[in-house]
């Protein structure tokens, strides 16, 4: 059987439709985050525990969920968790340190579906 280049541009046609198609259906929404607490600019006094929860959702299924808290002025890591949801949300609730008199904390979500779209959400609270 002789193969022509007719044949060998339609078959590459063929293939190459189907792969823009998986491509073009790609998900491409992030996930979305939302802080319940602390909020932003909040302030503690020496001593308080400083508790970090809210909820991450996405269009189709998590793979990640990071929360980092670090001294926004120094960059010192105070806490560094990461999970693996299930399903399509997630919440957390238990992520807690006691704060420190002088000191401004930076806590960032970071959420991560199974098709790799990344979200963020950063807010600052401090300890006076």
């Amino acid at each position: 059987m002789r193969i022509t280049v007719g044949r060998l541009l339609i078959a590459w046609l063929l293939i190459g439709g189907c792969s823009k198609k998986s491509v073009a259906n790609k998900d491409k929404e992030l996930p979305v985050i939302i802080i319940t607490t602390p909020v932003n600019n909040q302030v503690f006094t020496p001593g308080q525990v400083l508790t970090i929860s809210g909820t991450v959702t996405d269009n189709s299924s998590l793979a990640e969920v990071h929360i980092h808290v670090n001294n926004a002025v120094s960059g010192i890591e105070y806490l560094d968790t990461h999970f693996s949801p299930a399903s399509n949300s997630a919440t957390f609730s238990n992520q807690s340190l006691t704060t420190v008199a002088g000191t401004s904390y930076k806590i960032q979500i970071l959420a991560v579906d199974k098709s790799a779209n990344e979200a963020i959400s950063t807010i600052q609270v401090s300890c006076n």
